[in-house]
């Protein structure tokens, strides 16, 4: 009989070679060598050029463990190569994960979820960035992190957020917000996002969404808000609903009768 030596190739493992011996592998040894050493083939073609004169029903217990070894071998190496491409893949989403955190660093975002059970508002790390300071907490109540908002903003967003997850505004919500940064001075954010599942009575018990910052868009808006003012012929005033006067250009100022910085 033919002993298996280690590192040998067997034809039923179609030419692939043994690497680090693992419980199941040690088992199919086993089961081989066993086979062998009875003088036992461990192929089906084997079995069909038997010795004449062997009996058929003689002949089918071995080929019945025959095909065990042959089919367990089967999944063994299929069971390897789900193995080797789940690992080969792993690599990729890590970079593509890597990739989605660099790319939302750069455009100064953080993402954030609710959820409705004890009124949660979780935000992810990068909103520490966006702030500027790596204490900043990233666990609140919505209640509590509406309360942080500008005061002249904060009405605004809060009903912003109720109406979207009542049902009021379907789709995605957007709302522009003053946070104060770690700088001590007003950062104009963006809030985005959407509800992802709601209760039996349409109540929103999930929403998820991101916060970036825009102040210099907005401030870029402003600036060409006051080159249209200043280039206006007459007297112009920008007012929020309760008439407190945020700019008014150098004709207005002459015609009310105070200084620009004082209006």
């Amino acid at each position: 009989p033919i002993t298996p030596q280690k590192g040998m190739h067997l034809s039923y493992c179609s030419h692939t070679s043994f690497g680090a011996p693992r419980p199941r592998r040690l088992a199919l040894r086993r089961l081989a060598r066993t086979m062998l050493a009875a003088g036992v083939p461990l192929s089906l073609p084997a079995l069909a050029q038997a010795a004449p004169g062997t009996a058929p029903a003689q002949l089918w217990p071995f080929a019945a463990a025959s095909a065990t070894a042959l089919a367990a071998l089967a999944c063994w190496q299929a069971w390897r190569w789900r193995q080797q491409a789940r690992h080969a893949q792993l690599p990729v989403d890590a970079g593509t994960e890597r990739l989605s955190v660099h790319a939302l660093r750069g455009a100064a975002m953080a993402g954030w979820t609710w959820r409705r059970e004890a009124d949660q508002l979780l935000f992810a790390p990068l909103y520490q960035e966006v702030l500027g300071d790596k204490q900043a907490r990233l666990e609140h109540t919505l209640t509590a992190w509406l309360a942080e908002v500008h005061r002249d903003d904060r009405a605004r967003l809060s009903l912003a957020f109720r109406q979207h997850f009542d049902g009021q505004a379907p789709g995605t919500f957007n709302c522009e917000f003053r946070l104060r940064h770690s700088d001590g001075q007003w950062r104009w954010l963006l809030a985005r996002g959407a509800v992802l599942t709601r209760a039996s009575d349409g109540a929103a018990t999930q929403a998820s969404g991101i916060v970036c910052d825009i102040s210099e868009r907005k401030q870029d808006e402003e600036w060409r808000m006051r080159c249209m003012l200043e280039a206006a012929p007459e007297a112009m005033l920008v007012a929020d609903v309760e008439g407190k006067v945020h700019y008014a250009n150098q004709i207005g100022a002459r015609c009310f009768g105070y200084p620009l910085a004082e209006l």
